[in-house]
């Protein structure tokens, strides 16, 4: 009785740790925050930056919408490591974002940034997962 009662116990915590760890893998793949801004309306904004917003938040005064917050355009060593600078006020630039409804609001995150003047296009998201690039592979 004990043999069997042992078997019996190895099996159900064998079975709870195996559904645990494909629930958890399910979540890191389909349903993570980054897979949402992918959900998102596709929008595009060009025009000058007047302001930077709190959050990161780049404000874009955009002759078709007027004036739009954009977020997650990364951190300045991200910039630095791809050799372009951050927009600055009064720069002109080009910005393809996702409409991403939150609890609180919708807001418009970046996922790439190119300047009017000519200048290279950063990418600062995976087009597959929709993750920042500045935080690189997931480790597990």
């Amino acid at each position: 009785r004990l043999s069997l009662l042992i078997v019996v116990l190895l099996a159900m915590v064998s079975l709870t740790a195996y559904a645990g760890n494909g629930a958890q893998n399910h979540g890191k793949t389909k349903n993570n925050a980054c897979s949402n801004v992918l959900g998102g309306t596709p929008a595009t904004f060009e025009g000058p930056v007047t302001d930077f917003g709190n959050r990161d938040g780049l404000v874009i005064d955009d002759p078709k919408s007027g004036p739009v917050t954009v977020y997650g355009i990364g951190p300045e060593w991200y910039w630095e490591d791809k050799g372009m600078d951050r927009p600055e006020i009064g720069d002109l630039v080009k910005v393809e974002a996702y409409a991403v409804v939150f609890s609180d609001g919708t807001r418009y995150i970046a996922s790439s940034i190119a300047f009017a003047s000519g200048g290279d296009t950063l990418l600062l998201r995976d087009a597959e997962t929709g993750c920042p690039l500045w935080r690189g592979p997931r480790k597990h």
